[in-house]
């Protein structure tokens, strides 16, 4: 099975939010870039958030 391709994102966070995370991925043997993928894949899970079979930006060549 072949991983899913990365994509480079950046973010930026006040000083104090970053210190906070980098203190929390520390806590779970983690780096920082694993610890916003964790979060978010959490996040979506516990609230029903899931990708649909189109994704966001792309185009429908569908014709009626």
């Amino acid at each position: 099975m072949t991983a899913e391709p990365t994509i480079s994102v950046s973010l930026r966070l006040p000083r104090t939010v970053r210190d906070l995370l980098k203190v929390a991925a520390d806590e779970e043997c983690r780096s920082m870039a694993n610890m916003v993928e964790f979060l978010i894949v959490r996040h979506c899970k516990e609230h029903g958030i899931g990708l649909s079979a189109k994704r966001p930006g792309s185009k429908s060549k569908a014709r009626a």
